[in-house]
């Protein structure tokens, strides 16, 4: 994969194919690159939490006499690990690398888990699940576009998407059957 070994966003490496539902698709010499962000609505419901737990910890850590002990300190830490979720939502997106060698899933800049490499002779399939979401008077179809190894074990790409077109391009460039399903 050419453009993962390469300076991050060479004008040369990769240029926009399309975008889908706020997933940039981007095509290369050597593959396709696909960025979801994570950003969401609900991120700032999260960072408003992070700020009022702080405010929290902090009034309650300064109501004793003389310094806090480190046992009143113990109420940041939820605040700070709820602080580096609410950062990941807002800074952090996901990477999909495609190459005829493989696959490469990443979540970056910030450090999260989850990130994975599938070798192309280990993909057997790439399954999309469809199903209706029914919202505000509204329908419209959910995909989950997921891995299936020649093992029998199914990886989630990516989820929450109105879209499979993805999914298509995903397969085009591995050379892949795709298979459909409700759930």
């Amino acid at each position: 994969m050419t453009g993962s070994r390469g300076k991050r966003g060479d004008p040369e490496d990769f240029t926009v194919e399309r975008v889908i539902d706020d997933v940039l698709i981007e095509r290369g010499a050597h593959g396709l690159r696909i960025t979801r962000p994570w950003s969401r609505t609900a991120g700032y419901a999260a960072l408003g939490w992070v700020a009022i737990w702080c405010g929290l910890a902090t009034f309650f850590a300064t109501l004793g006499p003389g310094t806090p002990d480190s046992g009143a300190l113990l109420l940041a830490l939820p605040g700070l690990a709820m602080g580096y979720v609410a950062a990941t939502r807002f800074l952090n997106r996901t990477v999909i690398e495609v190459a005829p060698s493989g696959i490469v899933l990443r979540h970056r800049p910030l450090p999260w888990p989850g990130g994975r490499r599938f070798d192309a002779r280990d993909v057997a399939a790439l399954d999309i699940e469809t199903r209706d979401i029914h919202a505000r008077g509204h329908t419209y179809q959910e995909c989950r576009i997921l891995v299936r190894r020649r093992s029998g074990t199914m990886t989630v790409l990516l989820k929450g998407l109105e879209m499979s077109g993805i999914a298509a391009a995903i397969g085009d460039c591995l050379g892949l059957p795709l298979t459909a399903a409700r759930r």
